[in-house]
């Protein structure tokens, strides 16, 4: 009898090809729940390679000083399995991701796809996409924004009422409904289709939070103030002394500093706030246990970095790499 001879590891990496690895992305997409939200996320994977094309300098989310690709997941919430993965250049953001997950997606033929996503993937242009391959989607999205200001100055007043406390998670909470102003170029029509599109804001706020956010926020402003009022100025720090004081000097009083008490209450208006936006109806607390349940794609990362040492990528091949995270899920 001839004796078999396993291949070594690396050889069965190498022998996955493209069409395996979209096979097991529709088998696994079949198993997941109907109407379950998915987890899209984004890591670092650093790598000495200098073979890999994507191997690029970018933000390093664990500040390593190497070169690195990035790596995309979608993670059932409730299913809890992980149906696509796909490795992107190093240098490429995570609003820049979406446009190729939506393609890849509809290559797949996933139907009724709902995505939760951290603020790092909002960008209007991925918003007018979402909403173009109506996908149904969560995503946080930063405070700063002109549209979150424009939701939440109507109820900023009342949003503390205790009405809107939610003891089990210690929030107050509350629900605007507004328009996202669709947009879609049209080249084919020479024009850009505008529309209005129904979006849910959820507002959240955490009054510890905002305490300790205002006691780090006056822990800075003392020590700018004591650098004006000692001359000791750090260049860095120019643009802060120009937006939080005015500063006088006379030759009898030396310099005078003054508070800018317009600057510091924009600064501290939304401490303690953070922000959900959706086009999917749901309550104020559904939203934000969806979105917290999203740590699945987090802690399946933990596991490729932690449990399987794939923090720094050792492989030089391509197939040998896709392989290796096709096994490891």
């Amino acid at each position: 009898m001839r004796k078999y001879q396993f291949p070594g590891g690396s050889d069965i990496f190498s022998a996955i090809t493209e069409e395996d690895q979209q096979k097991f992305f529709s088998l696994q997409g079949r198993r997941r729940c109907e109407n379950e939200f998915r987890a899209y996320d984004t890591t670092t994977l650093s790598s000495y390679s200098e073979t890999l094309k994507q191997v690029q300098y970018g933000f390093n989310k664990e500040h390593d000083r190497l070169p690195q690709l990035n790596l995309t997941l979608v993670f059932g919430e409730e299913s809890n399995l992980p149906f696509y993965y796909r490795k992107v250049a190093g240098n490429i953001p995570d609003s820049k991701t979406v446009s190729r997950l939506l393609e890849d997606l509809n290559i797949l033929g996933y139907s009724k796809v709902k995505l939760a996503m951290d603020r790092g993937f909002f960008s209007e242009d991925d918003i007018n996409d979402l909403y173009k391959n109506h996908v149904k989607f969560l995503i946080s999205v930063k405070m700063l924004l002109s549209f979150i200001h424009k939701g939440i100055d109507p109820i900023y007043d009342t949003l503390q009422d205790f009405e809107n406390y939610n003891d089990k998670y210690g929030l107050y909470c509350k629900t605007v409904r507004t328009v996202w102003h669709y947009s879609q170029e049209r080249p084919y029509k020479g024009e850009t289709l505008k529309e209005e599109r129904r979006l849910y804001i959820h507002y959240y706020y955490n009054i510890e939070r905002a305490a300790e956010d205002k006691m780090i926020f006056d822990r800075k402003l003392n020590a700018l103030k004591k650098e004006l009022g000692t001359d000791s100025r750090v260049p860095e720090h120019e643009k802060l002394y120009l937006k939080y004081f005015t500063c006088k000097t006379t030759p009898k009083r030396g310099t005078k500093v003054t508070v800018n008490k317009e600057e510091i209450n924009k600064a501290t208006r939304y401490f303690g706030f953070f922000s959900l936006i959706t086009n999917e109806t749901m309550d104020v607390v559904t939203a934000l246990e969806l979105y917290r349940n999203k740590d699945v794609v987090e802690k399946a990362f933990g596991y490729l970095k932690e449990r399987l040492n794939m923090r720094r990528n050792l492989v030089s091949s391509e197939k040998v790499l896709m392989g290796n995270y096709l096994f490891s899920l």
